[in-house]
This record gives C-alpha cells, sequence and structure tokens, in this order.
C-alpha cells in the first residue's frame, strides 16, 4: 500500500515540474528579444550619390561570430539569411573601392539603408614567387625554376637534383631506389618506356614545374585497390611553350683522328588535344643509339653483340661510329579519359673498337691454363620498333590495347688474332610481334580484371662462321633459327568486405610455345645439331586477403596455387620429355608508412619455378668460334627460391633530406649444377644433374641532403653484395663466395650567386673472392673520382672541365690508372647555343681492367678515341 502511494506522489511532482518548466520556457521566449529560426536581415546599399552598389560584402555579426552573409545586387539590395540571432546585432560593409562601414541591427522589422563612401588603396609593389617545393598528399610538385642552374640544358639536368631521384646513363629515371612506371607531360603518357627522348631534349625554359606522384597507381579503375611501389613523373608546361612549336635543330663539326660531325632536330607540339615529339639524330664521335640488348630475346638462348667483352666506360671513349636514329611519336586525346598513341623509330650503329683479354682460368686439369687474343670488332646493328594504343583510363572502367612490332638485324664481323688468325662473322634477323589487350571495371567496390598478352618472335635467328686468316678456310659453320608463340591469359576479382578488408583471386593461363633448331659443323665434320619443340603450359590460381588503412598500412598474403605441362620432343634423339606437377607458393607483402615521412617495407615469401625448351637441348651449340654452351640434360630443372626483403625509407622533402635502406637474403636450391670446363680447344659449359645450392645477401644504405641555402646538395651511399655458389670444374664441385662492397661520397653546390658550380663523386669498391680452401683466395680494389667545374663570368658564357679518374687492382700489387679530361665553353645568345669541347685532352690511348667470373680471372684491354675538338652549333625555336 505504501509503495502504490508513493509511486502516485511521484507521479504528480513529475507533472507538476513539467509544467512549471513550460511556463518558463514561455515566459523567457517573450521577454527575450530573440528571432528564432529563418531570420532575414533586408536593406539596401547605394554610394554617396544615390547609385546603387552591386557586389559589396556584407556580413551579420553576433558579439564576434559571424552568423550569415551576401552579396549586394545589381540595384544595391541584399538578404542576409540566419538560423537565429539575439538582439541587437551588427552588420558590416565591405569594398576595395568603398570605406568600411558598420551599423547596428535593433530591429528586424526596419529595412537597413547603407550610405559608402569611395575610398582609393595605393597597391604596393610585390614580386609573387611560386613556392620552391609544395607537398600534398602522395604529390610533390617541384619549381622548375627554382632548381634550374645556368648550366642546365634539359630537364633531365634539373631532375637529376630534385631528392630522391636518380637517372642512369641510359635516361632511366629511378625515384627512392625504383624505376618510374609513368612519365607524363600535362598529364599524358605520349613517350611511353622510351621517355629519355623528351626529358634529353625538353628545355627547362619550357617547363614551369614537375610534379612527383609516389606509389602512383596508373590505372585509375585500381587505385586504392591495388597498391604500387613506384612512382610517377608529370611535367608541367608554361603557356608559352604550349600551342606552338618548340625545340631546336643542331649542327656540329670537329676532328680528332679523322674528320667528326653529327646533327641533331627535336620539335615538340603540346595542345589540349594532341601531343606530339619528332626527333632525328646523327654523328662518327661515339655516341650509340641502339642498345646491345636484342629485341625479342627470350629465355631460351642468347647470342651477345660484344662476345669479347666491352669496358663499363661509356662508349664515346672507345667506339669508332656511324649512328643515326629518328622516332616520331603522337598522342590525340579523342575525348576525355580516352587516347590514342602512335610511336614509330628506326636506328642504326656501324661501330668499331680494339680490344685485347687475356683469361686465366682456375682449377682445371691443364695447370691454370692462359688464353690470350686480340680482337677487332665491327658491329653493325639496326632497331625498327612501332606501336599503336588506345586507351581508356577512368574511374569505374580501364581499357586498354596495345600492339608493337620491335625489329633488331645485327651483321657483325670479329677479326681475332691468337695464336693463328680467326675471322668470325655473325648475323641475326630477330623481330617480334606483341599485343597486350586489359579491362579492368571497378564497380560497387568490387573489381573485375582481365589481361591477355599475345606474343610471337622469331629469335633466336642467328649464323656464325669461322674462317683461318692465312688460308681463308672455314673453320666453323653454325645456323640457329627458332620461334616461339606466347600467350597469357590473366583474370581476377575482388572484394572489399569491409572499409579495411579486401578478398580477391587472380586466375592465370600461360601458354609457350617455342622449337630450336641448330646444326653447326667443325671443318667438315658435324659439331652438334639440336631440333626440339613443344609446349610449356601452367595454370595459376593466386587467392589473396588485404588488410588496409589508408595511407598508412597494407598487408597482403597471397597463395599462389599453379599446375605446370609441360612437353618437348627432340626429333635428333627421338625422345620426348614430359613433366606434370602441382607446385604451392606463399607471398607476404607489408607497407607501413608512420611519423609522416617514415615507411617500411617487408617482402617474404617462397617460389617454386621450372625450366624451359633449354633444359632439353643436349647438343652444344657455339656463342663464338672457341666458345660452345650445352644448354640442358634432358631432364626438367627445378628450383626452390626463398627470399626476404625488408626497406625503410625517410622522405622529407621540404627539407630535403632523404634516408633510405635495405636488406635481403635469398636461399635457392636447384637440382641442377652448372659446369665449366677448359680444353686446349676452347671452353664449354653444361649442367649435370646434380643438387646445388646459392645464397645471396645485399644490403644498401643511402642519405641525400639538399641545402637550399647554399644551393648545395650531398650523398652518401653503401652497398654491399655478398653470393655464395656451387659449380663443377674438371670433376669436382667448387664453393665459391664473392663479395663485393662499394661506399661512394657525392657533392653539388652552385656557388658566388650562381656564378660557379662544383660537382664530385668519390667511390671506393673492394672485391673478395673465397674458394673454401679448394683454392687460395684473391682480392680487388677500385677507386674512381668524377668532378666538373663550371665558370659562368658573364651572363650567357659558361666554361667547363670534367675529370674522371679511376684506378683499378688487376692482380696483386699491379695497379692501373686511367684519367680523362674533357673540357669546352658554352655561350647562349638570344636563340642560338655555340659550344666548343675537347675530349680526351690527355689523350690516354688505353683503358685496362681486370674482372673476377666465379673461377676465371680475365685482364682487359681497349684502345681509346683520341683527343678530340668538336663545335656545335644549336638553334632553339
Amino acid at each position: 500500500m505504501l509503495v502504490v502511494i508513493t509511486n502516485y506522489a511521484c507521479v504528480n511532482i513529475m507533472k507538476i515540474l513539467r509544467n512549471i518548466l513550460s511556463a518558463m520556457v514561455l515566459l523567457l521566449a517573450f521577454l527575450l528579444p530573440t528571432v528564432n529560426a529563418g531570420v532575414i536581415v533586408k536593406g539596401r546599399v547605394t554610394d554617396t550619390e544615390g547609385n546603387p552598389l552591386a557586389g559589396i560584402i556584407i556580413r551579420l555579426y553576433q558579439d564576434t561570430k559571424v552568423k550569415g552573409f551576401a552579396n549586394s545586387k545589381r540595384d544595391g539590395s541584399f538578404a542576409v539569411k540566419a538560423d537565429t540571432i539575439t538582439l541587437p546585432a551588427l552588420l558590416t560593409f565591405a569594398s576595395k573601392s568603398f570605406g568600411h562601414k558598420e551599423i547596428t541591427v535593433e530591429s528586424l522589422t526596419d529595412s537597413i539603408y547603407a550610405v559608402l563612401t569611395p575610398e582609393h588603396y595605393q597597391i604596393k609593389e610585390v614580386v609573387v614567387k611560386a613556392p620552391r617545393v609544395r607537398v600534398k598528399g602522395d604529390t610533390i610538385t617541384y619549381d622548375v625554376a627554382a632548381h634550374t642552374g645556368k648550366g642546365d640544358r634539359s630537364i633531365e639536368d634539373v631532375i637529376k637534383k630534385l631528392p630522391g631521384i636518380e637517372v642512369s646513363e641510359t635516361g632511366v629515371i629511378s625515384y627512392d631506389g625504383e624505376p618510374i612506371n609513368n612519365f607524363y607531360i600535362e598529364g599524358l603518357n605520349l613517350m611511353g618506356g622510351n621517355y629519355a627522348v623528351a626529358s634529353q631534349n625538353i628545355k627547362p625554359q619550357d617547363v614551369a614545374a614537375v610534379s612527383v606522384y609516389e606509389r602512383h597507381q596508373p590505372k585509375k579503375a585500381l587505385k586504392n585497390v591495388v597498391e604500387s611501389k613506384s612512382a610517377a613523373l608529370n611535367l608541367k608546361l608554361k603557356k608559352g611553350s604550349m600551342l606552338k612549336p618548340v625545340g631546336y635543330v643542331s649542327a656540329t663539326g670537329g676532328y680528332g683522328d679523322e674528320t667528326l660531325w653529327g646533327a641533331n632536330l627535336y620539335t615538340m607540339f603540346i595542345s589540349p588535344k594532341n601531343q606530339t615529339i619528332v626527333s632525328a639524330k646523327g654523328n662518327n664521335w661515339g655516341n650509340d643509339y641502339v642498345a646491345d640488348k636484342k629485341s625479342g630475346d627470350n629465355a631460351f638462348t642468347s647470342f651477345p653483340v660484344k662476345p669479347f667483352g666491352a669496358p663499363s666506360i661509356k662508349g664515346s671513349r672507345y667506339i669508332l661510329n656511324k649512328s643515326a636514329y629518328a622516332t616520331t611519336n603522337t598522342l590525340f586525346k579523342l575525348r576525355e579519359e580516352l587516347t590514342l598513341t602512335l610511336n614509330a623509330s628506326y636506328g642504326q650503329d656501324d661501330d668499331g673498337y680494339d680490344s685485347y683479354s687475356s683469361t686465366e682460368y682456375l682449377a682445371t686439369d691443364m695447370a691454370n691454363p692462359i688464353y690470350s687474343e686480340s680482337v677487332d670488332n665491327g658491329i653493325k646493328k639496326h632497331s625498327v620498333n612501332a606501336g599503336v594504343k588506345i586507351e581508356k583510363n577512368s574511374n569505374g572502367l580501364y581499357l586498354m590495347d596495345h600492339f608493337t612490332f620491335k625489329g633488331r638485324f645485327d651483321n657483325n664481323d670479329y677479326d681475332i688474332i691468337n695464336t693463328s688468325g680467326i675471322n668470325q662473322r655473325m648475323k641475326g634477323d630477330n623481330y617480334a610481334f606483341n599485343n597486350n589487350l586489359s579491362v579492368i571495371a571497378n564497380r560497387n567496390r568490387k573489381v573485375y580484371k582481365l589481361d591477355s598478352r599475345t606474343s610471337f618472335s622469331n629469335t633466336p635467328m642467328n649464323h656464325i662462321s669461322a674462317y683461318d686468316a692465312a688460308t681463308g678456310g672455314m673453320t666453323l659453320r653454325q645456323d640457329v633459327t627458332g620461334r616461339s608463340f606466347h600467350n597469357m591469359e590473366t583474370t581476377g576479382f575482388s572484394w572489399e568486405t569491409s572499409r579495411r578488408s579486401q578478398v580477391g583471386t587472380d586466375a592465370t593461363f600461360n601458354i609457350d610455345y617455342d622449337s630450336f633448331l641448330s646444326n653447326a659443323v667443325n671443318g667438315r665434320e658435324s659439331a652438334g645439331r639440336n631440333d626440339i619443340s613443344g609446349h610449356n603450359l601452367s595454370l595459376g590460381l593466386a587467392p589473396y586477403y588485404k588488410y588496409v588503412i589508408r595511407g598508412k598500412i597494407v598487408l597482403q598474403a597471397t597463395l599462389p596455387l599453379e599446375w605446370r605441362n609441360i612437353r618437348y620432343t627432340d626429333i635428333v634423339s627421338e625422345k620426348s620429355h614430359r613433366f606434370n606437377k602441382f607446385y604451392l607458393n606463399l607471398d607476404l607483402d607489408l607497407f607501413y608508412k608512420f611519423l609522416r615521412n617514415n615507411e617500411i617495407t617487408f617482402n617474404a615469401g617462397w617460389r617454386h619455378d621450372t625450366g624451359d625448351i633449354r633444359n632439353f637441348i643436349e647438343n652444344p651449340i657455339y656463342t663464338t668460334f672457341r666458345n660452345r654452351t650445352t644448354l640442358g640434360t634432358g631432364s626438367l630443372i627445378e628450383s626452390l627460391n626463398k627470399s626476404a626483403t625488408l626497406r625503410y625509407s625517410y622522405k622529407d622533402q621540404m627539407r630535403g633530406f632523404i634516408m633510405r635502406g635495405s636488406v635481403s637474403y635469398s636461399y635457392k636450391t636447384v637440382n641442377s649444377t652448372s659446369v665449366y670446363d677448359v680444353s686446349q680447344d676452347g671452353t664449354s659449359s653444361s649442367s649435370v644433374n646434380l643438387d646445388s645450392h646459392s645464397d645471396m645477401t645485399n644490403f644498401m644504405a643511402t642519405a641525400i641532403k639538399h641545402v637550399y641555402s647554399w644551393h648545395s646538395r650531398l650523398s652518401l651511399n653503401v652497398t654491399g653484395m655478398s653470393i655464395g655458389r656451387e659449380s663443377m670444374r674438371s670433376g669436382n664441385v667448387i664453393k665459391t663466395r664473392n663479395d663485393i662492397y662499394t661506399t661512394s661520397l657525392s657533392a653539388e653546390s652552385d656557388l658566388l650567386n650562381d656564378m660557379l658550380t662544383l660537382t664530385g663523386n668519390f667511390s671506393y669498391s673492394y672485391t673478395r673472392n673465397s674458394f673454401h680452401g679448394f683454392m687460395p683466395d684473391n682480392n680487388l680494389s677500385e677507386i674512381m673520382v668524377n668532378g666538373k667545374v663550371s665558370v659562368f663570368p658573364v651572363k650567357g658564357l659558361e666554361i667547363y672541365g670534367n675529370l674522371s679518374f679511376n684506378r683499378s687492382q688487376l692482380a696483386e700489387d699491379n695497379y692501373k690508372s686511367n684519367l680523362f679530361v674533357d673540357a669546352g665553353i658554352k655561350y647562349k645568345l638570344r636563340k642560338f647555343d655555340f659550344t666548343l669541347s675537347g675530349r680526351n685532352l690527355t689523350n690516354l690511348r688505353n683503358y685496362g681492367y681486370t674482372l673476377y667470373n666465379t673461377l676465371d680471372i680475365t685482364t682487359y684491354s681497349y684502345s681509346l678515341r683520341p683527343i678530340e675538338c668538336v663545335a656545335t652549333v644549336r638553334f632553339n625555336f
């Protein structure tokens, strides 16, 4: 009973309190001068003569907070809306041409009338400069003018100075240690992988900014789905360099041992709907245009273009050449996100150089024989490349079809002097057709992928013949032909199961159909014949799980499952080789970004691999007149590689400081052991069915600092590599270990208000070769110093000098030093550039070094081009 009474009393008390509270709210609402939601303050603004003023900025304040704002209309009227305000409020009027005015709002029923008095302001003269570096997310933008020195002639010269970027001698650009995946001009990828034609010719004066897109995913449909490890570069051109042809034409003449000549034409046209680059050039002063790697080379054989060696120095130091190259590239923007690209190029080199080599073969039955030879190398190579690509790149759909043709044609002649005279000729006509189709659809967090890659090549096609120089009789003739058809179909599906999780799988069908035919005659006797063909088929399924915290963590685990079906038939031996097997692999990838500028990546796993048609080529083929190789034993090679890599990177572009390091280890087991034997007739390489093991350890540490206030750049780089392997010679299994350590320090600085530029590089390398007691260990070392000094005494004039020095250890207590000195003068007068340069001013005529190749020691010596002087006139447009 007491409980019921208490509950009844509580209910009545609550009702009384609720009624009192409602009455208080109504009373406050009546007493306070408050305007509720939907308040509008109206009025009109004029000048002192009564003319209505448009575009006046009106703000409504309550205390110090802005409650609403508006602009006056053409008739001077305005209406400022606010959710709620408490009177009195404040109304302000602002304009560049009229004085500031404030009016207190006491009532909302009266219209506000404001009269503004004209006022004029004297604007002080200012100079606006673009910031040197801008960082926005994963995009770093560099102002080109702020990074351009007086001696920079191409945009590549500027790109080399940017933090984290390295450019190789062949023009390959890397960022944070990884080659870039795209080189854009105004956001479009015109040049593809041949971007050096653009980067080495576009003038810095035509470019406003260079942007680096870190971890760039070029396919929009895969953005935030598939992470990329590589960056991309984009050139933002100046408006004055667009919608008109820009470029240059130049001519070169000079003298060394012969008359020197050169010519160059480069032109670029960039518009919103079209990009075109055309280049043509030629010279005979050492600059090659055709790469030594053959177009269309595949895995199962290789005939080197320079089988008797080539030095690691620039080709312009030792090659006597006649070269020409031309390329045309155009891109049409058919509509937004749809482009058509056409590329074509032709190059030819007619090269010659002299070489001498002496090789000591270790651990043989012949008491370490030494073989020496002098070679007059004559190399003629031609290349033809063409491609057409249509690409649609949108957020929901990526569609691309790319067709290419690559041809490489060689006709080489080598005059060899050893114990007798030999003339070797090598000819190869190799070409390949390739088509790549890619479709990616991204719909509602689900991604579907399809890739189709098809290629056909006639590689290898090679002919070798050797003649006795004294009698003219043929000592060797070999013909090699091959065909290779390749098709790979890949499809994939992924699904974002949550904001941070993703599951998916990739399925792959891959088939290679290869044929290989060789026939060699040594003197009048057959020296080996091969006739083999068949297929290598694989089916793969790679399910994966990915965990992502955008911008911080990416963790992915993949379990690739692969089935291999291999069948080859040998006509000569009448053997049929069949193989079927399943493999399970593992890939683990981790990316972690912390404390804004720090990144860690970790990769680990194991991978099974199998051989190919090479494993069933059991008769020898000749790579030179005295070197033979037997590619297989008739059994399929299987290998298991276990590896792990850890990388760390710190980047602070605003302060110009970059630090990165990595360490990796891999261990490989193979059911085959390499054999390299030596006889009086020459060398032979082969393999036997014996398990072997190898391991590799790598480490790298780099620190780069840009001191902008000093216009300087400093870098320190330390690398190390240790390789252990097992091989066989003269019936003995030999374990070797090769350790290579290199330390390099470089600096570049613009001094005295950019009137003096100093560049220097010092490196020291140490190589140690050990044989686990089978024979004595050996060591080699090398010191390299490179420097450049440029002086700019007056506007447009540069006087420069280059120095390159190296000291190589040829053997124990035997060293050889090489010193190259170049110098020149460059002068710019309006649109003309004049250059007078001298090369190899020390007139060094011989370059030598020693190279260890597992169980062999080879000392090389090469004839060099003489002192030369050339003059160039260039007209820029």
